[in-house]
């Protein structure tokens, strides 16, 4: 039998496979750097205890990458299962694009609302406040935008006043340098205390993680027994700019008592360079201006402290379920829509290219075991290539939904084969640089070839088995070799969305078998050409 989301419309078709699925728990994180759940020698990492113990508890993916290193984008394609039209977030796109999901498309969370869950969310959106209405209820209030509404969510400031909190400010503000090298530049956060001066302690439960945890956790609370459960949490953190609260005093002397600069940031701040970029790189350099060695160090230790406080927020989630005895019966998805710079190569946040670090994401599946008799993998570390575009069929499977409509991403459980090819693609963030790279497997490495459309100089990175990313060439067009640009053409021909990149292979790309091809496209309406 066919059900449909919409019956009245017959949007989103889908069957159900077997009886209800489990209760299920999806966090969200935003823009995390890859030293916080891989790390390195010499990398300033976080104490994570709670998502450790997660870890410990199901899968964790260690070659999982978003799609665009962008929110909106990225968080598209993680909840449709498919690759999206939107190319840049909502605050920078150019009229006439796409800045939230159309109407008439459905994301995963609608399918399991349709099919009897109870679908409850509590955080960001960034993908049009209407598609989560559907998909949760007129209850919900999604904030649509990349910045966190410290100051403009009435029931935050509410939920202050209640401790006692009339005002916040910052005792130490993070900023970088404006392009012109004079004054104060972008806002990155820094060091909360209540009042308006002389501040006062800012406790860590008046921070808006804390607030949004508080919510998710009287909805577990309102669960209804017998009725499966879908929870969505939605955190803006460790995104900068950073809230930093009273008590973190101790851990943050810790901290840069351990810090080094990354060498790529040294590098930079001197103005050298092993091999040539894009121009986009030294511009958002100018953007954020992190060259200065003070607000460099700030901004590291900063992101370690935020992170730690939202893995705090995690144990207090996972603790209640614990308590009620629901976590070993609750499916828990954990991931982040991107990576980070982290001052490598004296860039922070993301922006408008496409490199290993602003597409890596963490992703943490814990199973659910509904009897005694499910097989439950635990603890174990996954290295195949995967997907953000995969936790859409995955949820779904669990929940014993097959979606009639094509996705472009598989689902998690899926052994699968190492050879997948994925796509990235971003068009503006800050600034304009049209890019799309193909991210594929070769046995056990991991490559990565990204074309800036805009700019003379393409990238080529490459993933050992040890999990370790370097640059192969980044000096000219048709550096990598052939077989790369003959993969990376033929995956754009294969399918009609990507036809304009694929005229572009074959134009800066020209090779032997290109010779004689039209490329107009030219519609005719006899069997033979003209």
């Amino acid at each position: 039998m066919i059900n449909y989301v919409d019956g009245k419309t017959c949007r989103g078709p889908y069957r159900k496979t077997g009886p209800g699925g489990p209760d299920i728990l999806m966090i969200s994180f935003d823009m995390v750097p890859r030293e916080f759940y891989l790390p390195r020698e010499g990398d300033l990492a976080p104490r994570t205890p709670n998502l450790d113990s997660l870890k410990q508890d199901g899968l964790f993916f260690s070659n999982a990458c978003a799609v665009s290193p962008l929110c909106s984008p990225s968080r598209a394609a993680m909840y449709t299962g498919r690759y999206p039209y939107i190319v840049a977030n909502g605050e920078r796109y150019h009229d006439g694009q796409q800045e939230h999901i159309r109407e008439g498309d459905t994301i995963y969370p609608e399918y399991l609302r349709a099919s009897g869950y109870r679908t409850r969310h509590f955080g960001k959106c960034h993908v049009g406040a209407a598609k989560y209405l559907d998909a949760f209820g007129e209850n919900d209030a999604p904030w649509d935008r990349w910045s966190p509404p410290w100051y403009d969510d009435d029931g935050y400031r509410d939920y202050l006043r209640s401790l006692g909190i009339e005002s916040f400010g910052f005792e130490r503000e993070i900023r970088g340098l404006p392009p012109s090298g004079r004054g104060k530049g972008n806002f990155l956060g820094g060091w909360a205390g209540a009042g308006s001066g002389p501040f006062s302690a800012f406790p860590k439960e008046g921070t808006y993680p804390a607030y949004t945890t508080n919510l998710a956790l009287s909805e577990l609370k309102n669960r209804k027994p017998g009725q499966p459960s879908y929870l969505q949490i939605d955190y803006f953190e460790p995104h900068q700019p950073f809230f930093i609260p009273s008590g973190y005093e101790e851990r943050e002397r810790d901290l840069r008592a351990a810090l080094s600069l990354p060498e790529s940031w040294e590098s930079a701040a001197e103005g050298r360079s092993e091999a040539p970029l894009p121009l986009i790189y030294s511009r958002y350099r100018s953007y954020w201006g992190i060259g200065d060695r003070k607000t460099a160090e700030d901004y590291l230790v900063a992101n370690v402290l935020q992170y730690e406080i939202l893995d705090a927020e995690i144990g207090r989630i996972t603790g209640s379920l614990k308590e009620t005895g629901a976590y070993g019966s609750t499916m828990i998805v954990l991931a982040a829509d991107h990576g980070e710079m982290n001052c490598r190569g004296g860039l922070v946040d993301k922006g408008a290219y496409l490199n290993p670090r602003v597409l890596q994401v963490p992703l943490y599946l814990k199973p659910a075991a509904l009897n005694q008799a499910d097989p439950v993998k635990r603890g174990v570390v996954i290295d195949r290539l995967c997907s953000l575009l995969d936790i859409a069929p995955t949820v779904l499977g669990a929940a014993g939904i097959e979606a009639l409509a094509p996705f472009d991403g598989r689902s998690l459980f899926e052994e699968g084969t190492r050879d997948r090819k994925l796509l990235a693609e971003v068009f503006a963030h800050v600034l304009p640089n049209p890019a799309a790279c193909l991210i594929f497997e070769r046995g056990k490495e991991t490559g990565m070839y990204t074309v800036n459309f805009a700019d003379p100089v393409d990238e080529w990175y490459c993933r050992s088995e040890a999990g370790i990313w370097t640059e192969k060439n980044r000096a000219v067009p048709g550096a990598a070799p052939g077989d790369i640009i003959k993969e990376m053409t033929a995956f754009f021909d294969a399918d009609e969305r990507w036809s304009a990149y694929s005229s572009y292979m074959r134009v800066i790309h020209a090779g032997a078998d290109d010779a004689g091809q039209d490329l107009q496209k030219f519609v005719s309406h006899s069997n033979s050409a003209p």
